[in-house]
């Protein structure tokens, strides 16, 4: 085999490995704003596909959905951006369940919420508890019964989009390559959606999942 052909296979070779295994898909990216308040907001939507799909839905496929404001800046830890609202929607009615804890500070509580299983990569099964949408056919990340009563949904989307504990800092990242989410349908069996995911870096700038070493200008 020529020489010059070898080399050039190995090149060609460096160049296409970074990219294997990276999602084809891209976040869709809508500029909102409140017709009231006049606040502008980010909305980044990408589709995924049924695994296993509900029984009775309106819809040929799972939906991410993520809601952020791009132009707050949490000076304190040199954050910009803040997460307002991400869900996932199937388009099912979800089956559902009171669930309870209890704080020394804030006393009882109990709320409604979905049983979530999801899987990072070949990283392990997390078992969850998130909130369901008022008509009950999406789940909001977070968990509506944690820690003195707050949700963690930043914390969440950071471990669906990054694939370890490092997520929080400014170019050490690794971003996550697929995501599995399994919930029940209510009177009905599993329902399983996968998301191959893109890169997260504007979704992360724009929902304030970075902490800069600097404040950086806007």
């Amino acid at each position: 085999m020529n020489k010059t052909y070898v080399a050039f296979l190995a090149f060609f070779t460096l160049l296409v490995m970074p990219v294997i295994g990276l999602s084809q898909e891209k976040w869709t990216r809508i500029e909102k704003t409140d017709a009231l308040q006049g606040t502008k907001s980010a909305r980044f939507r990408l589709e995924g596909k049924f695994l296993e799909a509900p029984q009775n839905s309106k819809i040929s496929s799972p939906t991410f959905v993520i809601d952020c404001d791009p132009n707050k800046w949490r000076s304190n830890r040199h954050r910009r951006g803040k997460l307002l609202d991400a869900y996932i929607v199937v388009g099912a009615v979800l089956d559902s369940k009171v669930g309870s804890n209890e704080s020394a500070l804030i006393g009882p509580r109990a709320a409604s919420g979905v049983e979530v299983q999801y899987r990072i990569d070949d990283g392990k099964v997390r078992s969850e508890f998130w909130f369901h949408s008022t008509d009950f056919s999406a789940i909001f990340l977070g968990e509506p019964l944690g820690s003195l009563g707050m949700d963690f949904k930043d914390e969440v989307l950071g471990r669906l989009l990054y694939s370890h504990q490092a997520m929080y800092k400014e170019n050490v990242s690794v971003p996550a390559r697929k995501a599995v989410i399994r919930v029940s349908e209510y009177l009905g069996g599993n329902i399983t959606a996968e998301f191959d995911l893109p890169d997260p870096t504007e979704v992360a700038d724009a929902c304030g999942l970075f902490i800069y070493k600097k404040k950086i200008s806007d």
